[in-house]
């Protein structure tokens, strides 16, 4: 017999769920197997767990982002003054790299966390990819600054050529 709230398999003739706790009713058919109709679409009300986006993630995004500026600013400085557009183009490349690693980093733990609550078999799919978003906008991010500071550097040091 399976649990119309939360989908725990429960011995015939049971009368709560061992999983959420919640009255069960008797089958109204021969069939104990429940076909797609009957399966809950509700989260278990017992031990659930929720997943949010690691901070490790949440700052990897904010430093990308800083990072995407920076490399705008180092475009339009590398014109201007090109020693300062060289430094802050390798610090924007620096701080690229770094919000990579914590994206990366972020992203291993949701895996990590998402496998742990799949072999319960409670299975939070949107929650999960709404927190992976975060962890793959600071990868992105990290990666654009990389291109577009590197690409700023390399401004500079022809206009460095050029003129001096």
């Amino acid at each position: 017999m399976f649990c119309s709230n939360c989908g725990a398999q429960n011995a015939d003739g049971a009368r709560f769920c061992s999983g959420c706790g919640c009255a069960l009713q008797e089958p109204q058919q021969e069939n104990p197997q429940p076909n797609a109709a009957q399966m809950p679409k509700a989260e278990p009300q017992g031990n659930t767990k929720r997943i949010k986006s690691p901070s490790i993630s949440k700052a990897g995004m904010a430093i990308g982002i800083v990072a995407i500026i920076l490399a705008g600013v180092t475009l339009g400085g590398g014109f201007l003054i090109p020693v300062l557009g060289i430094l802050l183009g390798l610090l924007c490349v620096g701080l690229s790299i770094l919000a990579i690693a914590l994206g990366a980093i972020g992203m291993q733990k949701l895996n990590r966390e998402y496998r742990e609550i799949a072999m319960k078999n409670i299975v939070y799919r949107d929650e999960f990819n709404s927190a992976k978003s975060v962890s793959m906008v600071a990868i992105v991010c990290g990666v654009m600054g990389v291109l577009i500071g590197g690409f700023g550097m390399l401004c500079s040091i022809m206009v460095m050529s050029i003129f001096m």
